[in-house]
């Protein structure tokens, strides 16, 4: 147990949190592409019915939003990392 909370842990978190940074925006295109297929509602059926009907601005809008959501996200995930594995540094 000790080898385990001294060592392997300390080692692995690293690369955990870069595994989650990663794929947490993909995660939110994931959801983007969901909607616009499955769901009427949401981000994604919006960017589609803007893309039928050409509206380039709300389309640009959908996708400040999902880039701001993404970043945001990472951003969190870097804090977290810093204030978890800080000690270890």
């Amino acid at each position: 147990m000790v080898i385990l909370t001294t060592v392997v842990i300390p080692l692995a978190l690293p690369n955990i949190f870069t595994g989650l940074r990663l794929e947490a925006g993909m995660a939110w295109r994931v959801i983007i592409a969901a909607e616009m297929v499955a769901i009427p509602t949401g981000i994604g059926a919006l960017l589609m019915k803007a893309e039928n009907l050409i509206r380039i601005d709300i389309i640009i809008v959908c996708l400040i939003i999902l880039s701001v959501m993404c970043f945001s996200f990472e951003k969190f995930f870097i804090y977290l990392e810093n204030k978890i594995t800080g000690r270890w540094r």
